[in-house]
């Protein structure tokens, strides 16, 4: 963990990021977006898009009242909580030291929108997947439905 020095403090009721220690990264990049090269992957695998969706329709999505404004107004949001993607999406979730107001919170959790982003396209190639299987299955039953109906008026 990386010694805190001097946190990036500001005006009462405002939340700052206190920089964090740099993440390993291949010799290919030199931040974040190197991670998604192809040539700083060891191990290629399609992700399991059934079980992406399985756990995205788990996460509850509230109304909040955010208090980490400059000026201590809160501010109504809609979104995620980062203890309930914790719970369901481990890898989604970071911990941060945060200083809100003049207290440092050394572990504050964080969603990874990042992470989290991947987990809702792998659900969203599920649902497209899951609606064509049913547009085939609604064409095939509306030819059936004709067929029925032909045959009943002989």
């Amino acid at each position: 963990p990386a010694t805190i020095q001097q946190p990036a403090i500001g005006q009462q009721g405002e939340i700052s990021m206190i920089p964090a220690p740099p993440r390993a990264l291949c010799s290919c990049g030199s931040n974040e977006l190197a991670e998604t090269c192809r040539r700083c992957t060891q191990r290629l695998e399609l992700s399991d898009t059934a079980q992406q969706l399985s756990a995205i329709c788990k996460l509850p999505v509230y109304k909040t009242q955010y208090v980490g404004q400059l000026d201590g107004t809160p501010t109504e949001r809609c979104g995620l909580l980062a203890q309930d993607v914790g719970n369901i999406l481990p890898g989604a979730v970071i911990r941060r030291p945060v200083a809100l107001g003049n207290t440092v919170v050394s572990d504050m959790l964080m969603i990874d929108y990042n992470a989290l982003l991947a987990e809702c396209l792998g659900a969203v190639q599920q649902l497209k997947r899951n609606s064509d299987r049913l547009a085939i299955r609604i064409s095939e039953l509306e030819v059936e439905n004709k067929t029925l109906k032909s045959k009943l008026k002989e």
